[in-house]
C-alpha cells in the first residue's frame, strides 16, 4: 500500500466517522495490531504429516460426500487465480469438484485456468461469455454443481488445506452422532492475508450458531458450505442484493436449516487488496445498503416488525423493535436503596410497579425487569429497546450494557467457563466504553450464554417456567446465571443489547455483581455442580481459541 492510498483512506475515514470516533478507531486498531496472530498461526497451522494422516483416515470412511466448490470469475489477476486453484487441489481431502463460471465476457482467463489445473478432471470450467453480476455469476456456478454439498469460495481467496477434510468430517461425524437431525449448514473460521498470500492477519474467530449476531453484522461469511438439498429449496442467490448477496443467502438458509454446525478453527483466508471490500469497506457504500435491506426482509419472512439501521461502522447493523403495545413491566429492585427513584429519572416507559426482592413473588407485570438501584440510564429510551427484543417469541432474556462510574465497560454479556473462577465472566470488563471490542463485539445485539443480574429483564411467564426463578439462598449475582442458564435449557435465546446503556453511580455495586466478588463459595458450589456440563466446555457463544482466565476475546496461549 503506498504512502498516497493510505492518505486517501485515512482521510476518507476521517470524514465518515468524525475527529471524536476516528481517533477511538485509531485506538481499536492498534489494539488489533497487537494481537500476536501471526505467531499463533504458524504454530496452528496444520502441518505435512497431519495432512498426511488425514488422506490416510478418509480411506476408511463409509461414506465420503462431494463437495463442490463454487467460484465465480470475472477478469481475476491471474496470479490470485492460480493459487486459488492450487489451495483447492492441495486438499488432503478429494472428494470435491471446483466449478469456475467465468463473466469476464472474453477467453482471457481459460488457458490460465487449464493451466492451473494440469488435467484435473475435478475442475470445470464455463465461460459464461457475460458478465452476469456476482450473484449471476455465482447462481451459473451453483448450476454446474454434483455434489452432495455446495461451498462458496472468492475467485481470489484461499483455502487452508485441511478445509474440505474438516468439513466432511463433521459431515460424516454428524450422519452418525444424530442420524435423525441432518447437518444442513457448516461454517468455519477465517483470517486475511495480504496480496502476496504471505502474511495473516485480522482472525475471525467466530461463536457457534448465533441469530442475533448474524442480524448485526454477515459474521457466517467464509468458509460456507449448504446441503445441496437445502440449496435447492433456498433458490438462487439473489441479484437485488449484490454487495450482500452472500448476506441474503446466508440468512435465508438459516431460516430452513434444521442444524447449523460452526467449525472453530481458521480454514478460510481472504485475499485483502485494493480493490476488495476486505482492505476498504468503506469503498462499496452500495454493499452496506443491500445489508440492510437482507437483514429487513428477514425479519419480514419470520414475521417480525423490525427497523434495521447501518451503523457507522461498514457491514454491521442496529436493530430496534417498535413496541405494538405497552405491557406493566415489573421492577424488583436491588441494592442499598429498592424505591427506583434513580431510574425514573431517566425512564420514558412509564407502565411500571416497582418491588423489593422480597416482594417478586407479588409481581403482577407481564416482564420482570431486575435492576440495581445504583444504575442510571444514560438514555432515556433504554427499556423500550430491551422490552422491543424481550417480546419477541424466540427470547427469554434481554440484558444492558453496564458502565462503571468512570466510565469504563462492566458489562457487556457473560460468558460461561471463563474467569478467575472458571464459572463465567463479563465480557469486555474494563475496556474503555467508546471502545467496541473484538469484531465490534460490545456495540452488537448478539447472543450469550448469560448477562449480568444487574440489569436482567425477563418475560414473566419463561420466569415461572423455570422452576423455581432465582434460586433461593443463592446471592442475586449467582442466582441471576443460574437462571439465565435455565432459560437457556428452554432452548429460549438470551440477547445482549448494547443500545441500553446504565451506568454504575455507587462503586459498591461493582462488587455486589462482580463475579469475582460477589459469589460466595455456597453459590461457587453450586454453580459447578448444577452447571458442570455447561461450564466445563466452550461457550457455544465464544470460541475455544479465545483464552478463558478473561473474557475479553483474546488468544489462548
Amino acid at each position: 500500500m503506498n504512502v498516497l492510498r493510505i492518505a486517501k483512506k485515512g482521510i476518507s475515514y476521517l470524514k465518515h466517522y468524525g475527529l471524536k470516533d476516528f481517533v477511538v478507531r485509531l485506538e481499536e486498531k492498534r489494539d488489533e495490531a497487537a494481537m500476536p496472530y501471526e505467531s499463533w498461526y504458524e504454530s496452528h497451522k496444520v502441518s505435512e504429516t497431519v495432512l498426511k494422516q488425514q488422506q490416510a483416515e478418509v480411506q476408511f470412511w463409509e461414506n465420503r460426500p462431494k463437495i463442490s466448490i463454487v467460484t465465480p470469475l470475472y477478469h481475476t489477476p491471474e496470479g490470485f487465480l492460480r493459487e486459488m486453484i492450487a489451495s483447492v487441489r492441495a486438499q488432503s481431502y478429494g472428494n470435491w469438484e471446483l466449478c469456475l463460471a467465468d463473466g469476464s465476457g472474453d477467453k482471457s482467463l481459460e488457458r490460465t485456468v487449464w493451466e492451473a489445473s494440469d488435467g484435473d478432471v475435478r475442475i470445470r470450467y464455463q465461460n459464461l461469455g457475460e458478465n452476469r453480476g456476482i450473484a449471476g455469476n455465482t447462481n451459473a456456478a451453483i448450476e454446474m454443481a454434483t455434489g452432495d454439498w455446495i461451498s462458496f469460495l472468492d475467485h481470489d481467496d484461499l483455502l487452508s488445506p485441511d478445509a474440505l477434510f474438516e468439513a466432511a468430517k463433521k459431515i460424516t461425524k454428524e450422519k452418525a452422532d444424530e442420524p435423525d437431525e441432518p447437518l444442513d449448514l457448516i461454517y468455519t473460521d477465517e483470517d486475511k492475508i495480504d496480496t502476496e498470500g504471505k502474511r495473516h492477519f485480522s482472525p475471525h474467530f467466530k461463536p457457534d450458531w448465533n441469530p442475533d449476531l448474524l442480524c448485526s453484522n454477515n459474521y457466517i461469511t467464509h468458509f460456507l458450505l449448504v446441503r445441496k438439498s437445502l440449496a435447492e429449496k433456498v433458490g438462487t442467490v439473489k441479484a437485488t442484493f449484490d454487495g450482500a448477496q452472500d448476506h441474503d443467502y446466508i440468512l435465508r438458509c438459516t431460516e430452513m436449516a434444521e442444524h447449523i454446525a460452526h467449525i472453530p478453527k481458521i480454514l478460510y483466508h481472504w485475499r485483502c487488496h485494493a480493490a476488495s471490500t476486505a482492505e476498504n469497506p468503506l469503498s462499496k457504500q452500495y454493499a452496506v445498503d443491500a445489508g440492510v435491506r437482507a437483514v429487513s426482509e428477514h425479519f419480514k419472512r419470520i414475521g417480525v416488525n423490525a427497523l434495521v439501521q447501518p451503523t457507522k461502522d461498514m457491514g454491521f447493523y442496529r436493530t430496534t423493535y417498535p413496541l405494538e403495545e405497552h405491557p406493566l413491566v415489573s421492577v424488583i429492585v436491588t441494592g442499598d436503596e429498592t424505591d427506583g427513584r434513580r431510574l425514573l429519572k431517566k425512564t420514558d416507559y412509564r407502565e411500571l410497579e416497582f418491588l423489593s426482592e422480597q416482594e417478586k413473588e407479588n409481581a403482577k407485570g407481564t416482564y420482570l425487569l431486575f435492576v440495581d438501584n445504583s444504575l442510571e440510564p444514560e438514555e432515556a429510551d433504554w427499556l423500550e429497546k430491551m422490552l422491543g427484543i424481550c417480546m419477541r417469541p424466540d427470547v427469554g432474556v434481554v440484558g444492558a450494557k453496564i458502565l462503571t462510574a468512570t466510565g469504563r465497560i462492566f458489562h457487556a454479556g457473560m460468558v460461561t467457563g471463563t474467569g478467575k473462577q472458571s464459572i463465567a465472566d463479563n465480557v469486555f470488563h474494563g475496556m474503555k466504553g467508546s471502545h467496541s471490542g473484538y469484531m465490534h463485539r460490545a456495540s452488537l445485539q448478539m447472543n450469550y450464554s448469560a448477562v449480568n443480574g444487574c440489569c436482567l429483564l425477563i418475560k414473566k411467564s419463561v420466569y415461572d417456567d423455570c422452576s423455581y426463578g432465582i434460586k433461593d439462598g443463592l446471592s442475586p449475582a449467582a442466582g441471576a446465571l443460574d437462571l439465565c442458564l435455565k432459560v437457556r435449557e428452554q432452548k429460549k435465546l438470551v440477547v445482549y443489547e448494547p443500545g441500553a446503556v446504565l451506568r454504575m453511580k455507587d462503586r459498591k455495586a461493582e462488587k455486589r455483581w462482580n463475579p469475582e466478588t460477589a459469589w460466595s463459595k455456597k453459590d461457587r458450589d453450586y454453580l459447578k455442580l448444577r452447571w458442570k456440563s455447561v461450564i466445563e466446555k466452550p461457550d457455544a457463544c465464544y470460541n475455544p481459541n479465545f483464552g478463558t482466565d478473561r473474557a475479553g476475546y483474546s488468544l489462548a496461549e
